[in-house]
C-alpha cells in the first residue's frame, strides 16, 4: 500500500520544483471558463490574477480556504481572485458546501475540461498560479506559503519586476499511448492515489476504484486479446508511484502517466476511474460504476462478442 508519508513527501517534492517562480512563459490568451452559476467567466490583459485549484475531497485545499478569503478581501480590488475547482470526481453539491463552509465570495469556477489545469502545468492539488497584467504566469505554487503572499503583495502593488525569477520543471510531453485502430482496446483510466487518499473522506469513491482494477484485472484474464492499458492521473504520481500500485494491484496490463493531462482531457474524464472501450478505433462503451463486477463484464462482454 502506498504510505500517507511517501505521499506527503511527494507533494513536498512537487512543491520545491514548482514551489515559486516567474519566466514560466506567456499565456496570451487564458482558456475561458464557467462559473457555478453558469456564467462564462474569461481572464482578460489588464489585471493580474490569482489561480486557486482545489477539490472538495482535497484536505490540504479545505485548510487553505480561509486564506484564499483572505486574499481576495485584501487584494480583490487589484487582483482578479479566482477559485477554480478541478472538476474531478466532484459535484455542484460538494463544492457549494465548501463555499458555504468556508464563506467564499470570490467567483468559483470548475475546470470541467481539464484544460486550465493542461494550460498551467498542475501536477497536485492545491495549486496557486499567479498571472501579471498581461496573463504571463509569473508563479506556480502548492502551498499557501509566505512566499505566495509576497508575490501577491507585489502584483497588487504594480510591481510584477520585483518577483524573482526561478526556473519551473517541465512536466513531461504526455503519455506515449499508441491505441490499435483495429480490434477492441480498453483504456482505464484511474488515479494510483484514489483507494486510499479517499477512504475517509470519500468512501463509496475510493471503494469503486479498489474494483475497477479488480475488474479490469479479470477483463483482461477472461479477453487476452484485448488491448488493456491502464491510463494514470498525473495528479500526485510519479513514476515509483506508478510502480507500488503496479505492484499493489498485480497490474499485468501496460500503466502510464498522463503527464500533460492531454488523454483525459480528449475523451472527456472526469470520474476516475472509468473505462472507456474502444473498437476500431472507436469509442463504444463507458463505464464509471465498478462496485457490480458482473454488469462491467457483461458491458465489455457486449463490445468484445
Amino acid at each position: 500500500m502506498i504510505s500517507r508519508n511517501r505521499f506527503t513527501a511527494g507533494v513536498v517534492l512537487l512543491a520545491l520544483l514548482f514551489g515559486a517562480g516567474s519566466a514560466a512563459g506567456a499565456q496570451p490568451t487564458a482558456p475561458a471558463f464557467t462559473t457555478l452559476e453558469g456564467e462564462a467567466f474569461e481572464l482578460s490583459p489588464g489585471k493580474p490574477a490569482y489561480l486557486k485549484f482545489w477539490a472538495s475531497w482535497c484536505g490540504t485545499c479545505l485548510q487553505e480556504m480561509p486564506h484564499l478569503q483572505g486574499v481576495y478581501e485584501q487584494y480583490g480590488d487589484d487582483v482578479r481572485v479566482v477559485s477554480i475547482n478541478l472538476g474531478v470526481n466532484d459535484d455542484v453539491e460538494a463544492m457549494e458546501e465548501v463555499r458555504r463552509e468556508y464563506g467564499l465570495t470570490m467567483p468559483i469556477a470548475v475546470d470541467a475540461s481539464g484544460e486550465l489545469a493542461k494550460t498551467y502545468g498542475l501536477m497536485a492539488t492545491p495549486y496557486h498560479v499567479l498571472l501579471d497584467a498581461d496573463l504571463e504566469v509569473v508563479y506556480r505554487g502548492y502551498q499557501a506559503s509566505p512566499e505566495l503572499d509576497q508575490a501577491i503583495m507585489l502584483l497588487a502593488d504594480g510591481r510584477r519586476d520585483a518577483l524573482p525569477e526561478v526556473a519551473i520543471a517541465e512536466s513531461g510531453n504526455g503519455a506515449d499511448i499508441d491505441v490499435d485502430s483495429e480490434g477492441v482496446t480498453a483504456l482505464f483510466f484511474l488515479a494510483t492515489w484514489c483507494d486510499w487518499y479517499l477512504e475517509d473522506s470519500r468512501p463509496a469513491m475510493a471503494s469503486n476504484c479498489v474494483a475497477a482494477q479488480h475488474a479490469v484485472n479479470a477483463l483482461q484474464a477472461r479477453w487476452p486479446g484485448v488491448e488493456v492499458i491502464g491510463i494514470a492521473s498525473r495528479l500526485w504520481t510519479s513514476d515509483s508511484e506508478l510502480d507500488e500500485y503496479r505492484d499493489k494491484y498485480a497490474v499485468a496490463h501496460p500503466l502510464v502517466i498522463d503527464t500533460t493531462n492531454a488523454w483525459f482531457i480528449d475523451h472527456e474524464v472526469n470520474r476516475i476511474p472509468t473505462l472507456v472501450m474502444m473498437s476500431d478505433g472507436e469509442v463504444v462503451a463507458r463505464v464509471e460504476d465498478f462496485e457490480q463486477r458482473d454488469a462491467v463484464l457483461a458491458e465489455v462482454a457486449r463490445v468484445v462478442d
